[in-house]
């Protein structure tokens, strides 16, 4: 799907979505009923991808941008428009029933600057409660929607579109996200592994640190741990980039240290997806449990250099994905407040594996770094000893 997002000084905040639009029977049951369980019930869409947001609070945040909001919607049977003024509902002297809105049914209708989109829905949510944005705004929108993907999977599921009336990048023309363009960036270390608790699970961990992919093989085996059994299986996908430029000029084409280092910054952190679709705050390098996996403690505690068998890995320089879902993991359930997973004995296992697989990985770094920093026997002869078979020699 796609996702065009304006945002102008008119006091607009619009979005449109190219998707299958709604009924009026789904608007006035579904999209006006907090808390509904039709996602629950139908959980996969006509296009077959995992429903999400079956609490139903996503559309208060209309009200928590703009006092009105204005939707069109058109699917394969009809089409409609509704306005929303959210001033309305704080009126303490009404009922929920005596609060009245607009609803037209369309003829006819099609999305003006998106005539090809046959089938959508588009908010516009006008009036800002907030002052007018700034580029600032525009900044922090862009690094929270990216924070939804993983830059190093290009699974294709959402591309997102921004265009504003401010100074931007995004200025003026509807450009894809800068973070969902194509980042071919080579890891130095990097492992991909479906994880099965009923099984042994034989992976590789890959080294690109000569140039060439160089493969290490691994096996995890956790069945006799009734509590790992509970988790069910995940996918993983965990890589290491190197910030040098020797490292950079040997892996990644010469790629500038900077460059890379930028890209590290916006990215780095490990995280969670359930059907494809964040869940926060694993991973986001703003939050204290960003880091889930405690991997900056880690690196604290044991500064060691990549050339010692005890070192560890910086959490600075690891992007990484692991992708559950609701079906293969229900144990490891969302907290109330729809932020984090609940800190159960599963998630603790669940954490424990993950470690496991990250420390595979740096034992194939220092592997790899010993390998290729063996001292020359030549270069480190004692000089007596040099001395002495030149006389012997001569």
């Amino acid at each position: 799907s796609n996702v065009y997002i304006e945002i102008n000084n008119e006091e607009e905040f619009i979005t449109i979505t190219d998707g299958n639009g709604m009924s009026e029977e789904d608007f006035d049951s579904k999209w006006l009923v907090i808390g509904t369980s039709e996602k629950i019930i139908n959980s996969i869409s006509q296009k077959e991808r995992r429903r999400t947001g079956e609490k139903g609070i996503g559309r208060l945040s209309c009200a928590r941008l703009g006092y009105t909001t204005t939707l069109y919607s058109i699917n394969s049977n009809e089409s409609f428009m509704t306005h929303i003024d959210w001033r309305e509902f704080e009126d303490t002297s009404k009922t929920l029933d005596e609060i009245k809105f607009g609803f037209k049914i369309l003829k006819d209708f099609v999305f003006n600057e998106f005539k090809h989109i046959k089938k959508g829905v588009q908010i516009r949510i006008e009036k800002f409660v907030e002052e007018e944005w700034t580029k600032e705004d525009i900044d922090r929108l862009e690094s929270e929607i990216n924070s939804f993907f993983s830059p190093t999977i290009k699974d294709n599921i959402l591309n997102v579109f921004l265009k504003t009336d401010l100074k931007h990048d995004y200025s003026n023309s509807f450009e894809k996200l800068q973070n969902q363009e194509d980042q071919n960036y080579t890891p130095e270390i990097e492992v991909q592994l479906s994880f099965d608790p009923n099984e042994v699970n034989h992976f590789h961990v890959i080294s690109n640190l000569s140039g060439k992919k160089k493969k290490y093989p691994y096996e995890l085996d956790f069945r006799s741990d009734e509590y790992i059994d509970l988790i069910g299986p995940f996918e993983v996908n965990i890589a290491f980039y190197a910030t040098s430029k020797g490292s950079l000029d040997l892996i990644n084409n010469g790629t500038k240290v900077n460059t890379i280092r930028d890209f590290l910054r916006k990215n780095y952190g490990i995280r969670i997806f359930r059907d494809s679709v964040r869940v926060k705050p694993y991973g986001d390098p703003r939050h204290s449990a960003g880091d889930w996996l405690q991997l900056g403690k880690r690196r604290a505690s044991n500064p060691a250099g990549v050339g010692r068998k005890s070192y560890t890995m910086d959490v600075y320089k690891i992007i990484g994905r692991v992708e559950i879902t609701a079906d293969e993991n229900p144990i490891l359930e969302d907290n109330s407040s729809r932020e984090g997973i609940q800190d159960t004995i599963v998630y603790k296992k669940f954490q424990e594996v993950l470690v496991n697989i990250i420390r595979k990985m740096e034992v194939t770094r220092n592997a790899e770094y010993t390998l290729h920093n063996k001292p020359d026997p030549s270069k480190n002869k004692d000089p007596i000893d040099t001395f002495m078979n030149t006389i012997k020699t001569s």
